[in-house]
């Protein structure tokens, strides 16, 4: 909490004087808060996630992390093809997939297999 009381301290004295010394203090101040603020954030989600047994909590967990719209438009009309439609799938994954970080994934989300899955003939 200190460090939030010092950048807004910062950022009054940098818009009133408009010196770069100020100015920078601001930004170092800011960027510290905000690594920390994302790093908490992270691992309180990843707590939630790892904790949670019930499917339904688990996905109410999720739903509060992933993005509620994508801003992207799948593409229409007569150039529609099979590969054009799946490139703009394929893109979201990616866009989806840039707003986590995979190392604070909860191990939840991956599934454990005890045993090989083996196909046996037909007599």
């Amino acid at each position: 909490m200190a460090f939030m009381h010092e950048r807004d301290f910062h950022h009054k004295k940098a818009r009133n004087t408009n010196k770069e010394l100020h100015w920078s203090n601001y930004k170092r101040l800011r960027n510290i808060i905000s690594t920390r603020m994302r790093k908490v954030k992270s691992n309180y989600y990843s707590n939630q996630l790892a904790e949670e047994k019930d499917p339904k909590e688990m996905w109410r967990t999720l739903h509060k992390i992933v993005p509620k719209k994508i801003k992207t438009v799948p593409p229409s009309g007569d150039g529609l093809t099979a590969s054009c439609l799946n490139g703009f799938f394929t893109s979201i994954a990616g866009t989806l997939s840039s707003h986590f970080d995979c190392s604070t994934l909860p191990k939840v989300l991956t599934p454990e297999l005890n045993h090989d899955f083996v196909l046996e003939g037909v007599l």
